[in-house]
């Protein structure tokens, strides 16, 4: 018996539910009561969303959930406070629970910071241009006295002479002058940035290396019995089936799991006659395929983005209802997009992981075999991975998916060949 059920209740669980039942019930509630969700009762679902991520904090906790169950809300607080439950959002793709199998994910923290540089150098020269102007005005009104014939200054800094013909000041040599060191200061911050985006690349593929390794010993350093097999099947399993619950985890796991599995089946095949080159130029295919998509995605949010804008542009009076769809698959397209590049990025950092695992020469031939149909089996397990019927809380994975169904479908009506009706 419970001295209270009010966290139990905001989540829709029994008293009686497990981890993973509260795992999931918690994305569905926090999604389908995000403030942005919710336009008409922004105030109401902020309240609803504070108390969902206060009553997941204590009820995925065993110690708090104790207290909880024992004393009372009360009595179950963290030590640190309750944490901002907005932090559920900051991690799109997979969150925490992935960082094992991929590491932190550096796509949209890459494409922060890239616009935070560029958007410095655009206001440093838009300081710039506002101060040339200044100093224009001033001495076009400082000379006017002079004869009309006289070099005239222009509001862009150039001269014009008398014949017609303009001529660079010495204003404007500087102010190219200073154009050029800002660009210059622009690619040394970039430069800057890049390598030390190459150096935490490496950290994390070490990192991940290691940690693969290690999960794939449990069978490949075993006696490799049926039992020990089943057992490390189950693991996988039961690891798949907790992975799944996170945002895009089912996208994530077939990834992972197309990854493994490809690799795995190289190496294995290297031992027979043309076995790994034709699995190789059968990987290169993939990577080039996957990199086409991405691409594919990326202008076909563009080309939406544009299409908004020159709607309104135009002035053009949308509906309340075809407002909310177009909305509705402008956010699809973005979110399609943004997952095309996390996806493109989990399988470079992955294939690098799993070569160091399976090409390692401190191990024999036969420990990376071993390895190899280790990393098989849990790329099986995981490609199999399937989301709940009744998860509602898929919600951005359901906008990704019907983008990218739409966007075959009209790839297709434009293939249909035309009839003499047309």
């Amino acid at each position: 018996m419970v001295k209270e059920t009010e966290y139990y209740d905001l989540l829709g669980v029994t008293t009686a539910a497990s981890d993973l039942e509260i795992k999931k019930a918690y994305r569905r509630a926090a999604i389908l009561n995000h403030p942005d969700k919710n336009p008409d009762d922004q105030d109401g679902a902020a309240r609803r969303f504070q108390r969902i991520g206060e009553a997941y904090q204590v009820l995925s906790d065993a110690q708090l959930r104790a207290a909880y169950d024992k004393y009372g809300k009360e009595k179950a607080k963290p030590d640190q406070g309750f944490e901002d439950p907005t932090v559920f959002f900051s991690q799109l793709f997979g969150g925490e629970a992935f960082e094992d199998f991929v590491g932190e994910l550096s796509l949209l923290k890459d494409m922060a910071r890239a616009m935070e540089i560029q958007e410095k150098t655009e206001r440093e020269e838009a300081e710039d241009a506002a101060s040339a102007r200044n100093k224009t005005m001033d001495s076009a009104t400082a000379g006017q006295g002079q004869p009309t014939f006289a070099r005239l200054r222009l509001t862009e800094g150039e001269a014009m002479s008398a014949d017609g013909f303009t001529t660079p000041t010495a204003q404007d040599v500087d102010k190219k002058e200073r154009k050029r060191a800002m660009s210059k200061e622009q690619r040394e911050e970039l430069q800057r940035y890049e390598a030390e985006k190459l150096q935490k690349q490496q950290e994390r593929i070490a990192k991940l290396t290691k940690k693969l390794e290690e999960r794939l010993s449990v069978w490949a350093e075993s006696e490799k019995s049926p039992e020990t097999t089943a057992a490390f099947r189950q693991k996988c399993i039961f690891e798949r089936e907790n992975l799944k619950l996170e945002s895009f985890g089912v996208e994530m796991l077939h990834v992972i799991g197309q990854t493994y599995i490809t690799k795995a089946t190289i190496c294995l095949k290297s031992t027979k006659f043309m076995g790994g080159f034709l699995g190789k130029l059968k990987e290169k295919g993939g990577i080039i395929r996957d990199t086409f998509d991405t691409i594919s995605v990326a202008v076909d949010a563009s080309m939406m983005a544009q299409k908004m804008q020159k709607m309104e542009e135009k002035g053009e009076e949308l509906t309340e209802e075809d407002r909310a769809l177009f909305e509705q698959e402008m956010t699809g397209k973005v979110l399609a997009a943004t997952w095309g590049g996390t996806r493109f990025e989990i399988g470079g950092v992955l294939r690098e992981v799993c070569d160091n695992v399976l090409n390692s020469k401190a191990v024999s031939k036969d420990r990376r075999l071993a390895r190899a149909q280790a990393m098989l089996m849990m790329g099986e397990v995981f490609i199999l991975a399937k989301p709940d019927s009744e998860d509602e809380g898929r919600i951005f994975e359901t906008l990704v998916a019907n983008a990218q169904k739409k966007k075959h479908h009209n790839k297709k009506e434009k293939q249909k060949p035309k009839t003499a009706a047309d």
